[in-house]
């Protein structure tokens, strides 16, 4: 029988499951166009990178990792599984930042705690003030996007692994769909170059 949870009000609610993040991962895995400075010309690449996620619903986004960054993500992955994922994040973000890069820094392992909020979602605070938290458990968070809509994964420690060896699968996908990338890029260049057209000309209409 599923467990039930009880919310203000009387209405009853099914709580909510929580996937394996294999199993969303390989739902919704995908190629994409990722944007990146070239380090001699300082202009933005448009590169194909791998899209995948590994939660669904709200406050999720996907981790999106160039294919020849992919090689170097997965060492990252890898060595967590072997030697243990750090309890701890590192440094800063800087302009660009490879994928791995912000993988090393941002991959550790602990518990995953939410404010507590009542029905109309305000923050439910104790006796002294402070926010109440709920915790859900031991947490491996991992990253590999800095900026505006990323968002850290949350995985089970029980999942890690399995994880870990997806990422790796993927790594032999990457010739295949390097075909599909060469067919597409011409179009996508083409579309990035009327808008900007578009938009050059919408600024000087407004002038």
């Amino acid at each position: 029988m599923k467990r039930l949870k009880i919310r203000a009000g009387g209405k009853v609610a099914q709580e909510k499951v929580e996937r394996h993040p294999v199993e969303v991962a390989v739902e919704t895995v995908h190629m994409t166009e990722f944007e990146r400075p070239n380090p001699e010309t300082g202009e933005i690449d448009l590169i194909p990178a791998f899209s995948f996620a590994t939660a669904e619903g709200r406050g999720t986004s996907p981790e999106i990792v160039p294919f020849d960054e992919l090689d170097e993500y997965y060492d990252v992955l890898a060595a967590a599984v072997e030697n243990g994922v750090p309890t701890s994040v590192g440094d800063a973000e800087e302009p660009y930042v490879p994928t791995p890069e912000i993988l090393r820094r941002e991959l550790r392992q602990g518990e995953y705690k939410t404010q507590r909020k009542d029905a109309a979602k305000n923050v439910i605070k104790g006796p002294d003030g402070k926010p109440v938290y709920d915790s859900h458990g031991e947490r491996v968070f991992l990253r590999s996007r800095n900026g505006r809509g990323a968002k850290t994964q949350k995985i089970r420690p029980e999942h890690f692994e399995s994880l870990v060896e997806f990422v790796g699968e993927l790594r032999g996908e990457r010739a295949e769909f390097l075909e599909l990338w060469d067919e597409h890029l011409p179009a996508l260049l083409q579309e990035r170059a009327e808008a900007a057209a578009a938009e050059a000309e919408g600024s000087g209409d407004s002038e």
